[in-house]
């Protein structure tokens, strides 16, 4: 399967390779750029489809690494993960990153009929334990969960 890449904390991944644990599984994400307001909205309208709140449980990762290497900076490195076990995963072929979806849509304060709307648009789909080779080729933002990873840090 292709290479997915993400920016991470290099707290979380201080080996050049090795597991990583989904730091998400007892503790909900924090939104690193999108607004707290807009990230619920999101994360509601996700489990609502999916039964899964992938805003806040999920590692993001694309296939291109130019895309995930924008998001680096000292505090966070160049990594490639791989899930290990039971993996389920969320994207859009419309929708390269939702955060910079929502930032050129505009609409502070964040209505949830515009918000579900919008997000109802963009065509999200779940695919469980199967390929993410389509995803990747979409350039597009993966939301990946699964308990755990095997990661490789990538030189920048």
């Amino acid at each position: 399967m292709n290479t997915l890449f993400r920016a991470h904390r290099l707290s979380e991944a201080p080996e050049q390779q090795g597991v990583l644990v989904n730091p998400y599984l007892n503790m909900a994400r924090q939104p690193r750029d999108t607004s707290r307001e807009l990230h619920e909205l999101a994360d509601a309208w996700f489990e609502l489809q999916f039964g899964l709140r992938f805003r806040s449980r999920a590692l993001f990762c694309n296939g291109s690494r130019a895309e995930a290497e924008d998001y680096c900076d000292d505090n966070h490195v160049l990594i490639t993960i791989e899930p290990v076990g039971d993996y389920a995963f969320c994207y859009s072929p419309k929708c390269p990153d939702m955060y910079r979806h929502f930032k050129r849509v505009g609409g502070h304060p964040w209505q949830q009929d515009k918000v579900r709307q919008e997000l109802d648009s963009l065509q999200y789909q779940l695919v469980s334990n199967a390929s993410w080779d389509v995803a990747v080729a979409s350039g597009c933002e993966i939301m990946m969960y699964a308990q755990e990873f095997k990661y490789r840090r990538e030189a920048l």
